[in-house]
């Protein structure tokens, strides 16, 4: 008798299971045909209006990038994920240097917003520079961005590969928005055999899970907890991947890689707390530097001067 029952409550955990995965699915196609162009015209907006006083400075850093195109100084490297994805870098040298700085674009955004801009003044503190485009995003495969989860395991991809390619080059791992959070998160991979000396984290997210979630409530004026979930679940199913399964805080600790945090104090998407909580979980050494008036990733480019100041010293305290 109680096999037979045991063996209805199992069919009936399964029907419900199959009907949450219906309506879940259902759920998910309605918001995101809904959403999915108002989500990129808010975010598209949102970037074009808080870049265009600054075009000059990203149109620069563009025609440097050109010239070293042009003379020969740049590299289109192409390596696999650990999941097989291709992945794609664009490496700008001088055979000089013996440091390299790996660079991490945000989310849906490009090298060309994100790290242009700033390019020819790391290359002359001595760095070369790998411009990365992350999974899903320009010349890189992939089908899904997973919000810097499995974005990290390919930053340690692109370390590998350095350290095999060029013996004893000091690496620093740099990223803005999700770019932030996939280097903080790739620091759980590090090893002292990697020659990773320092992480420069602009604007930053802990966790996924709540970026996600406070998106949702923040732009689209939702109950995010009654998404969450259902976007977690088709997350699992469809990018194997959860939004759950790796946050910054875990991924830093026992860790001892210096760490500069910087964000900018009108950060409305990637509010400026988050970095604050990093700040005060991690316990090795590390700096925090905000900068006032700067909206989301924007700290590099309403104060330059002060920007480059404080990462050449962190850099040059740490490398």
């Amino acid at each position: 008798m109680d096999s037979f029952f045991g063996g209805i409550m199992l069919i009936i955990i399964i029907i419900m299971l199959f009907v949450y995965l219906i309506v879940t699915y259902v759920m998910f196609i309605f918001v995101s045909k809904r959403f999915k162009h108002d989500t990129l015209m808010v975010m598209h907006k949102a970037i074009q209006t808080a870049i265009l006083p600054y075009m000059d400075i990203i149109n620069t850093g563009e025609e440097w990038v050109l010239s070293k195109k042009k003379t020969g100084n740049t590299e289109n490297i192409f390596i696999n994920s650990k999941d097989g994805i291709k992945l794609y870098g664009l490496y700008i040298f001088d055979k000089r240097n013996k440091k390299i700085m790996i660079l991490a674009h945000g989310y849906r955004s490009t090298v060309n917003i994100d790290l242009y801009s700033s390019c020819k003044k790391y290359f002359e503190m001595g760095y070369n520079l790998l411009l990365i485009n992350q999974r899903a995003t320009g010349k890189s495969s992939g089908k899904y961005i997973t919000f810097g989860i499995k974005e990290s395991e390919d930053i340690i991809c692109w370390c590998n590969y350095f350290n095999k390619r060029f013996k004893n080059y000091s690496i620093v791992l740099g990223g803005i928005s999700m770019g932030a959070t996939s280097v903080l998160m790739a620091a759980r991979y590090i090893t002292d055999d990697m020659n990773v000396k320092a992480i420069i984290s602009d604007s930053p997210y802990v966790f996924p899970y709540d970026e996600v979630l406070y998106c949702i409530k923040h732009y689209f004026h939702l109950d995010g907890r009654l998404f969450i979930n259902m976007i977690n679940v088709w997350c699992m199913l469809f990018g194997k991947f959860s939004l759950k399964e790796k946050s910054v805080i875990i991924s830093l600790k026992n860790k001892e890689i210096p760490i500069l945090l910087i964000h900018g104090e009108n950060d409305d998407f990637v509010p400026i707390n988050n970095s604050k909580i990093i700040y005060d979980n991690y316990l090795w050494k590390k700096e925090f530097v905000s900068f006032p008036n700067a909206s989301h990733g924007m700290s590099y480019l309403v104060d330059s001067e002060r920007y480059l100041t404080v990462i050449n010293k962190f850099l040059s305290e740490n490398v």
